[in-house]
């Protein structure tokens, strides 16, 4: 693959980000093998081990230059400094891992394979400057040189890259090994002018999330049920000592003791718990294995003549779907293409009336079968396009397979943080792997992440020179992030405190924001209304419409109405003229740090 095949190939793949950012990674990191360290970043005296990827060491200059990286390509604000500094620490892990599947795969860059890469990179970038004419001097006028010393800084560069080209071949390998038996078949070039009938069981297997969950809305359904018994007690009770007043006098019954306790009542703690036995889901405590088995049972009924639309009212865990038979009728490709993987493909190359064997998901187990495929009109051109068709669909689904590769390593990665980059390490533990954390293992992470930074800023406000640099500016970003830490568990008054501190070493509008919120959180909106006006008053609507609309729902929150109408109506004309209207939160909205209120 030429230099420029590299680049355009890179072009079609822009929508899966995290295939690219390894790539494009692998040629920052040859850069700095290639010219060195940073100079003049604060932080960079000794270049100290920072991070382990599996008993790989990464070293502090290389987080710090990874981290100016995405300073520069955006800034470093205070409110999303943490942000910046997991992308940059995600990156390096990528990368080492990448590496290590590299050398574990055995693959090399041949001499031969580098110099015909950087003969095509030499030729790329003359080709760049244009034909010899009125183009070429205008770029050279642009570049401010001869033709002479464009010619002389092309092939200088060239002689430097000798690291990026062998990573980049190497990565190219890689990426063939891994994604050697992807394939687009007509059919799926097809599916975007077909509709298609199907019959779906799906047996779920729970995650540690899914339980979690559900046993969180049990706990809240049994809480309302206490409430509401211990209401009814109450009547109850008010009622029994106004009968108890008004029989006073009547004779007590002449029987043996009773202690008031019916069979039926002795009885009822056991049936109480037979019930909600009876009332859990079957998926519960259901293992991949036990969906297997139940799966291939019901294939071999359908198959015997059962009733697929029955079996997936009674067994299905589909909710809505289950109870309409299990039947997706007319689905077009873009609501295939939000479905797995393995049924999407089976529905696509499925026989009509073929009843699929288990499909085995991340969610669970499926059956499928599909009853109608009806295609509406093709363009004309369609055989004409299909193979570039074809290519920018293989180039998808390519990139796609090795971003599961990929993340598959970083996920399975140990990942260990030296006491040089301790940030780096809050970072990592604030935002990843969220997706697949049940909420106490988030719960666990949010607390690991305030006592850490707890500890971080005692040692800033012991220290006169910080050892990561920043001074003040460091404190503030630790303070906000602390602030947004305490937030998200609902600990107004330690979440104010720190916002308080943030916003002491750094007045930013963003952190007065935040002081806001927590005073409304804690019914002080009085104190809250000056800050919320001066936001207000600093942030242009025009790029600030996240902002305005904040604020306007934290006047709601005070009952302010009136004040919250005037806001959202000029986020409404901002809208308006922006050219883009509808509910909901504006475009830019961000939330900081790594965990969503």
């Amino acid at each position: 693959m030429s230099f420029r095949r590299f680049q355009e190939s890179a072009k079609a793949r822009l929508g899966v980000q995290i295939a690219l950012g390894v790539i494009a990674f692998i040629f920052v990191v040859g850069a700095f093998y290639s010219f060195g360290p940073v100079q003049g970043m604060g932080g960079f005296g000794r270049d100290r081990d920072a991070i382990v990827v599996n008993g790989q060491r990464i070293k502090s200059n290389q987080y710090y230059r990874a981290l100016e990286m995405y300073r520069s390509q955006y800034g470093s604000p205070l409110t999303q400094e943490y942000a910046l500094m997991y992308l940059a620490t995600r990156d390096l892990v990528r990368q080492a891992v990448v590496s290590q599947a590299i050398d574990a795969a055995g693959i090399k860059a041949g001499r031969g394979e580098v110099e015909e890469r950087r003969e095509e990179y030499i030729q790329d970038r003359l080709e760049m400057a244009g034909p010899e004419g009125p183009e070429r001097q205008r770029f050279l006028y642009d570049q401010g040189m001869s033709w002479e010393e464009y010619q002389d800084e092309v092939y200088t560069s060239a002689r430097g890259m000798t690291e990026q080209f062998e990573s980049q071949i190497q990565m190219e390998k890689l990426e063939n090994q891994v994604t050697e038996n992807v394939t687009v078949s007509d059919d799926e070039l097809l599916a975007q002018y077909r509709k298609f009938t199907f019959h779906q069981i799906f047996l779920k297997v729970p995650s540690e999330t899914d339980i979690e969950q559900w046993e969180q809305q049990q706990e809240m359904l049994e809480e309302l049920e206490a409430e509401e018994e211990t209401d009814e007690s109450e009547e109850a009770g008010n009622d029994a000592e106004a009968d108890e007043e008004a029989t006073a006098d009547e004779e007590p019954d002449a029987g043996g003791e009773d202690d008031g306790t019916t069979d039926d009542e002795a009885d009822g703690t056991e049936a109480t718990e037979e019930d909600d036995a009876a009332d859990d889901p079957a998926w519960l405590e259901r293992t991949e294995a036990e969906a297997i088995e139940l799966a291939e049972e019901l294939r071999s009924r359908i198959e015997a003549g059962d009733d697929m639309e029955e079996l997936a009212e009674e067994y299905s865990d589909d909710g809505w779907l289950a109870t309409m038979g299990g039947v997706w009728e007319e689905v077009g490709y873009s609501q295939l293409m939000g479905m797995p993987e393995e049924v999407r493909q089976v529905v696509i190359e499925g026989e009509e009336g073929e009843l699929s064997q288990p499909l085995i998901t991340d969610r669970g187990v499926y059956l499928i079968r599909v009853d109608e495929v009806t295609e509406e009109e093709v363009p004309e051109d369609f055989e004409e396009t299909k193979e570039a068709q074809r290519e920018q669909r293989l180039d998808q689904k390519k990139a796609t397979e090795f971003n599961e590769f990929v993340q598959n390593l970083v996920d399975t990665a140990v990942v260990e943080f030296e006491k040089s980059v301790p940030r780096a390490h809050i970072a990592w533990l604030i935002n990843h792997g969220r997706e697949d954390m049940t909420e106490s293992e988030m719960e666990a992470r949010r607390l690991e992440a305030i006592d850490r930074l707890n500890e971080l800023i005692a040692e800033e406000l012991k220290e006169a020179e910080l050892a990561e640099a920043g001074g003040t500016e460091f404190l503030a970003k630790d303070y906000y992030q602390l602030g947004v830490l305490y937030q998200q568990g609902e600990q107004w008054a330690q979440a104010l405190e720190a916002q308080q501190n943030a916003l002491a070493a750094n007045p930013l509008t963003e952190v007065k924001l935040e002081v806001a919120r927590c005073l409304v959180e804690l019914d002080r909106g009085e104190q809250a209304k000056p800050l919320l006006e001066e936001v207000i008053a600093r942030t242009p609507v025009e790029t600030g419409m996240a902002i305005h609309s904040d604020v306007a729902r934290m006047y709601r929150q005070m009952g302010e109405d009136d004040l919250a109408a005037t806001v959202e109506a000029r986020v409404m004309e901002a809208q308006q003229s922006a050219g883009f209207g509808g509910g909901g939160m504006p475009p830019g909205a961000m939330m900081p740090g790594g965990f969503s209120r």
